[in-house]
Parts: structure tokens; sequence; C-alpha cells
């Protein structure tokens, strides 16, 4: 299961469950196709940018959401959907992705940037 929670100042605003259809032979269908080869809109994963696209427009403030995610949401289509919009993310990656222009990767970056904490 995986949910979609929308809080505001004042309360829940909105929350999505999501389960998936079917679970056996998900392993055996990676090895026969390459999911890179289908657009987002035809891979579950488009549920990241349906719950990012659904709560920016009920706050109608998309500067003000933060959208956390876990290392499933290490999404390129969710980063660039969430930047478009001018909302704010927090995702748990799980590949050092290249970033400004190939130049650098998230990793580098990150640990050249100051700890926000201090």
């Amino acid at each position: 299961m995986h949910s979609s929670l929308v809080l505001t100042p004042e309360g829940l605003a909105a929350i999505r469950f999501w389960t998936r259809d079917k679970v056996k032979g998900c392993k055996a269908l990676k090895r026969s196709i390459n999911p890179t080869r289908f657009p987002i809109e035809e891979k579950e994963s488009v549920r990241w940018l349906d719950s990012l696209r659904q709560s920016t427009e009920w706050l109608g403030a998309p500067q003000r959401c933060v959208h956390v995610g876990d290392r499933e949401g290490d999404i390129f289509e969710l980063l660039c959907e969430a930047m478009t919009c001018g909302s704010h993310f927090l995702i748990r990656h799980c590949n050092d992705r290249r970033i400004g222009y190939g130049t650098t990767t998230l990793d580098a970056e990150s640990s050249r940037r100051p700890d926000p904490r201090r």
C-alpha cells in the first residue's frame, strides 16, 4: 500500500491510498521488457505525478508545498514536475543521479552544501 497525504495548518486536506493490482510475476515481467522505454503515463509510477498535481491544485499554492517521498519516488519526471510548478521536494534517493547538465552528481552537490540544521 502507498498513500498520499495532504496536510495544511488547519489539518488534513486530502488522503489517497493506492494498491498494486497484481504482485505475482512482476520480476519476470521486468526481465522481459525495458521499463525505460515506456512513457511514465503507462507506468504505476505515474501515481507520484498524480499526487503532486492533485495536492498543488487543492492547495492552490504550489510554492507552499513540500512533497516527501521514499526512494520509489526517485523519478526524474517527478523532480521536473515539482520544479516546473514551483513546489519543493524531499525524496530519499537510491541512485546518485547526474545533475547540472551532467557535470556533477546529486551526492557530490549535496556534500558541498551546508547542513541547514546548523
